[in-house]
């Protein structure tokens, strides 16, 4: 099949021992693949995200141009991150308040902000299971946690288990300047697709909302 499409496989990477034996000579025999992005480690069966490397982009001064770039680097598609880039956007929507230039140095505070947040975000070291309790049919219950905040307003969902839960993805957003307080709450639909709302049950599971 993938021949007809002329797509000629180098090598096969597998996370079971038995299947690796059958590949003869297109093994992929390293330990690690890179998979959309993500580092899929074989062994345990678990995905990671690259480290970051930031620190060109406030070495010793920065402009709004610099943190742009910094951010626009992170490579986040399941909101891994969220809780260190959130900050993030949030000084970029100050530095837009403040008609800072692009090639503009950033204000002492606003660079002291910047180099703890890029910082934060290098030390990040992030590894999920591939698989969700191992199985589809073990999962049962999605929860889906959102909050707003006076600067930003994000959600979170996991899977649950039993008493195990597993992380599946987050989003955050900054608060728009010109929306206050309650008509923000209004932009969870957009987020979780469907907005805070109590429990409901399914004959596949069943989905909680909590809004804060």
């Amino acid at each position: 099949m993938m021949y007809t499409a002329s797509l000629h496989l180098k090598s096969w990477g597998f996370n079971d021992p038995s299947l690796e034996a059958k590949a003869k000579g297109i093994l992929d025999t390293s330990s690690t693949s890179n998979v959309l992005g993500f580092r899929w480690n074989r062994e345990t069966d678990s995905l990671s995200l690259p480290k970051l490397d930031l620190f060109p982009f406030y070495k010793d001064k920065a402009t709004k141009r610099d943190v742009l770039r910094g951010i626009s680097t992170v490579y986040d598609p399941m909101g891994w991150f969220t809780p260190s880039t959130t900050p993030a956007k949030v000084i970029i929507q100050e530095l837009w308040k403040q008609k800072i230039g692009w090639d503009e140095a950033i204000p002492p505070n606003l660079l002291l902000q910047w180099k703890s947040t890029a910082a934060a975000l290098e030390n990040v070291e992030m590894s999920l299971p591939r698989s969700y309790f191992g199985s589809a049919s073990a999962v049962h219950d999605l929860h889906v946690f959102v909050h707003s905040g006076h600067v930003a307003y994000g959600a979170v969902a996991y899977l649950t288990h039993n008493e195990h839960s597993v992380f599946v993805m987050s989003e955050s957003r900054v608060a728009p300047l010109k929306i206050a307080g309650r008509e923000i709450y209004y932009s969870f639909a957009r987020i979780d697709g469907n907005g805070p709302r109590h429990r409901n049950g399914s004959q596949n599971g069943d989905v909680a909302y909590a809004a804060g």
